[in-house]
């Protein structure tokens, strides 16, 4: 199990959840390099329970070599530095004694611009790295190399005084990048980077020189155009009566689509944080002005162009636009959305009411049976439309909707569905204290100008406040009267029994009594 942070990185816990569910080892750690969270995987990777690597410095690691250890503080300024450590192989030691090689690339994290955390993302590599040691021992020539490994492998010049001609590649070179053997033999390593990418520099070609093997990471061009992400493991070998680079290509599509969508994840996180303590102490009248401003901010996070509030009203039968959002004012829709029937759009509706999100890529998504959406995209044309619950005391009382480019299809990011759930809620919520402050105000002028005497009171009859026309009437100031019992101008009321009268009065909800009230100046009333 992962540890709960207790003084987060992160805002609060959703992310957390997200980061558990990772099959990557995820690591964070404050600026002075101590390690605050690690999920699941990390802790499965290394056999350390989490407890046991809370509030470590880098360098104190259980299971890192003694010499990685020695230059731990070195790295972490350069990465305060640069930004970023690109990725580092190296052979660590699990709780259980076992030896496992690792691959770490570590990342400085910001928010506002402004660094706040190291995280680590490793992954285990042994398998790859003994499946290469073990080609490279057990191999007689080159093709029983080239036949031993299944990810792509070529063969070429060491391109310090040309273009690094191809000279070997293996069928899995070919499968992966599209293009024959007879084609492939034809290419220099250069063909397989888009124009104008550089590749791998001097100091690159230096570290093998020396006997070094390198890794790095690059989009490599293949035949039909497309790009994919690979990570690539020089080293150079002895070839016929040179020497020449043998590169041990991986694709790496899904781990840097993974690192993607965490980045994404932080991001949209760092925003649900800002919403979250923007409408904390934001005066009401300014509530509506906050809720627009976030539609907008989050719609052009997820690629929408209309962001709205929709709430149900008439006990679930009506729904309208409250608050809306749009790129374009023609686009907008919030004098058209105004007590319209919920049952118009039953295939919503219906999601909803099960606390399900609504997402229509297409027009094809719709199923026969939403027929009131159909009629409503057949009126005002297709939108791809994502919508979340809004939830409020086990009910659904509306729903914060986004809309796409008209007449396009779409692809939304369903893994934010329960952030936007949480934005929901804030929004909703503020709505509400928006409504509350109101009526506050209302029934407070109301009372202020009301001709009769009007007083609070706790339960031990001390007074808390009272209207303009009790202070007349009473003769006292409003002062005064906040430093007095309710039997200082009432002599007649039960003091012995009013513990019963509250009790009376909480079960009731309200009591008539005649009384006696006396004047500041001893006159009765």
């Amino acid at each position: 199990m992962s540890e709960k942070i207790s003084n987060p990185i992160l805002p609060d816990d959703l992310i957390q959840s997200y980061l558990d569910l990772l099959e990557e080892s995820v690591c964070l750690y404050n600026l002075d390099g101590r390690v605050e969270y690690c999920n699941p995987a990390h802790v499965e990777m290394f056999g350390y329970p989490a407890d046991e690597l809370i509030g470590l410095a880098y360098k104190d690691l259980p299971y890192l070599s003694p010499e990685f250890a020695r230059i731990s503080d070195r790295l972490l300024e350069k990465i305060k530095s640069e930004g970023k450590l690109d990725a580092v192989e190296t052979q660590v030691k699990r709780k259980d004694n076992t030896q496992i090689w690792i691959e770490t690339k570590v990342t400085l994290l910001r928010k506002e611009n402004k660094p706040f955390a190291f995280q680590t993302m490793t992954r285990d590599i042994t398998e790859r790295i003994e499946s290469e040691q073990s080609v490279l021992k057990g191999a007689q020539n080159v093709r029983l190399l080239f036949d031993g490994l299944t990810d792509p492998l070529l063969i070429h010049m060491i391109p310090d005084k040309g273009p690094g001609k191809i000279l070997e590649c293996n069928k899995s070179a070919c499968e992966f990048s599209g293009y024959s053997m007879e084609e492939i033999l034809g290419m220099s390593i250069a063909d397989f980077r888009t124009p104008g990418e550089a590749g791998p520099g001097g100091q690159h070609i230096q570290q093998l020189i020396n006997g070094k093997s390198a890794l790095f990471e690059q989009e490599l061009l293949c035949k039909d155009g497309s790009l994919k992400s690979v990570e690539v493991h020089n080293q150079i070998i002895d070839y016929k009566d040179g020497k020449a680079i043998m590169a041990i290509i991986r694709d790496i599509s899904q781990r840097k689509a993974e690192q993607e969508d965490l980045k994404m994840h932080l991001a949209f996180e760092q925003i649900v944080s800002k919403i979250s303590s923007r409408f904390v102490n934001m005066p009401d009248g300014l509530i509506d002005k906050g809720i627009e401003e976030t539609l907008e901010e989050v719609s052009e996070f997820i690629g929408a162009r209309r962001g709205a509030m929709y709430l149900i009203s008439d006990q679930g039968r009506s729904l309208s636009i409250s608050h809306e959002w749009s790129y374009d004012p023609s686009f907008s829709q919030i004098d058209t959305v105004q007590n319209l029937p919920v049952e118009m759009f039953s295939h919503s509706a219906t999601h909803l009411q099960k606390m399900e999100d609504v997402v229509i890529n297409k027009l094809e998504d719709l199923p026969a049976g939403a027929s009131g959406e159909k009629k409503w995209f057949e009126t005002y044309g297709f939108h791809a439309l994502f919508f979340v619950p809004i939830i409020s005391e086990d009910s659904l009382v509306g729903t914060l909707g986004f809309s796409g480019e008209p007449m396009k299809d779409y692809s939304w990011p369903t893994q934010y569905g329960y952030l936007l759930r949480y934005i929901a809620t804030i929004l909703f919520n503020a709505i509400l204290r928006k409504e509350m402050y109101q009526k506050l105000r209302r029934t407070q002028f109301t009372l202020d100008n009301y001709s009769d005497c009007v007083y609070w009171l706790t339960p031990d009859i001390r007074v808390i406040d009272v209207n303009s026309s009790a202070s007349k009437m009473l003769g006292y100031s409003r002062e005064e009267l906040l430093s007095m019992h309710a039997y200082d101008f009432d002599p007649k009321f039960p003091v012995e029994t009013k513990d019963m009268f509250w009790d009376l009065l909480r079960k009731s909800g309200s009591k008539t009594m005649e009384s006696l009230h006396k004047k500041k100046n001893g006159e009765t009333y």
